[in-house]
């Protein structure tokens, strides 16, 4: 019989529920619970009952009137191995910033292997990516994404036939990475190229996202094509691109961190969420190279700076990352059946959450059933 735990003494509960994205404005809807208490039974949520319901557990856990919430996912965070770094030294680094961004609250991550074509040390990269993977931190998924090289060859075939007959099948070998991501726009490849290699990667058992170098409207005609579960980066869409990537079905995922670094002109989440698009939220951040690695800074931007209401951008950094990333079945609630993914927050209201843009108070972090983190 698995172990329990009763998280007691709860301010609120503040949960999407489902198990998929919520799209547009839909995500503005959250149940808000008071007088509760969550008993998990190992690593899943087993009920939740009123306040001094007299259920008995192995241990227990005193949320001391503060907010619980299902644990964040981050949609992308991203992994490029420092050139001349040693394996060890890289992941011991990258080992400390996953620890530092389990404390936060983030209990899942999508983590992102860059890799431009043609570059050496795929496989290498790989391996310690699926290594990180194994870290008993957060959930970890690991999936690759490829960029066309900074110096291409002269004809865009020969980029294209190396990355259809080198990197995805080098990828396929990496068993842990489960999704393939192309950069696609004015940076990135072009959206024939995009095409086939994602063709190329659906054909190797791999999920497929796209990341939007530029202007989203290669990405949308992707994928308007072929199915996509997210577009990644995106920024500035008009009226018109919003309701394409709402008929292609596929999630739109913003990094607010990003102007914090490049001093760029904030997205405006509205035209997405008006024309019905689900929004999810990535931190913008590399686990060597630094960035803004905290989601509640993404919360609070979100809602500061990108038009998104503190529902909106809770939604997107619980349910619609989950689904971002292939766990919604699983992840992004506190519902019964569900991973026992949560963080408990030192706060009276959950409506004070955007004010701590920097130093969130938390209290606690659960991630299947296991405390991680606890101030």
């Amino acid at each position: 019989m698995p172990a329990t735990t009763l998280v007691h003494h709860i301010g609120q509960l503040v949960t999407p529920t489902g198990n998929g994205a919520v799209p547009g404005g839909g995500a503005e809807r959250l149940a808000i619970h008071k007088d509760v208490e969550i008993l998990l039974e190992g690593d899943r949520v087993g009920a939740i009952l009123p306040a001094g319901s007299g259920a008995r557990a192995d241990r227990e856990v005193d949320a001391q009137g503060g907010i619980v919430l299902p644990g964040l996912v981050d949609a992308c965070l991203t992994f490029d191995r420092i050139r001349g770094a040693t394996d060890s030294a890289v992941r011991r680094r990258a080992l400390a910033a996953l620890g530092s961004v389990a404390a936060l609250g983030t209990t899942a991550v999508d983590l992102r292997m860059s890799h431009r074509d043609g570059s050496p040390g795929l496989e290498e990269g790989l391996a310690l990516a699926s290594e990180l993977g194994h870290a008993d931190l957060l959930n970890v998924s690991v999936s690759a994404f490829s960029a066309p090289s900074e110096t291409p060859s002269p004809g865009h075939e020969d980029r294209v036939t190396s990355l259809v007959g080198q990197t995805i099948p080098a990828i396929r070998r990496a068993r842990r990475v489960a999704t393939f991501a192309v950069a696609c726009g004015a940076a990135g490849y072009t959206r024939k190229e995009a095409l086939v290699a994602l063709r190329a990667a659906r054909g190797a058992g791999l999920e497929l996202r796209i990341e939007s170098c530029g202007s989203v409207a290669e990405a949308v005609g992707v994928a308007g094509v072929v199915e996509l579960t997210a577009i990644d980066r995106v920024r500035h869409v008009s009226h018109d691109e919003a309701r394409a990537l709402r008929d292609a079905g596929v999630i739109a995922v913003l990094e607010p961190g990003r102007p914090l670094i490049f001093d760029e002109a904030w997205p405006s989440a509205r035209p997405l969420l008006d024309a019905g698009v689900p929004v999810a939220l990535a931190s913008y951040a590399d686990l060597i190279m630094g960035g803004v690695a905290s989601l509640w800074t993404g919360v609070a931007a979100a809602v500061k700076r990108m038009g998104m209401s503190l529902n909106e951008a809770l939604c997107a950094v619980t349910l619609n990352g989950a689904a971002a990333t292939h766990r919604a079945h699983v992840a992004g609630t506190v519902e019964v059946g569900k991973s026992a993914d949560l963080v408990i927050l030192d706060l009276d209201d959950y409506r004070d959450i955007p004010r701590f843009a920097v130093g969130m108070p938390v209290s606690h972090v659960l991630r299947a059933g296991r405390e991680v983190a606890a101030r």
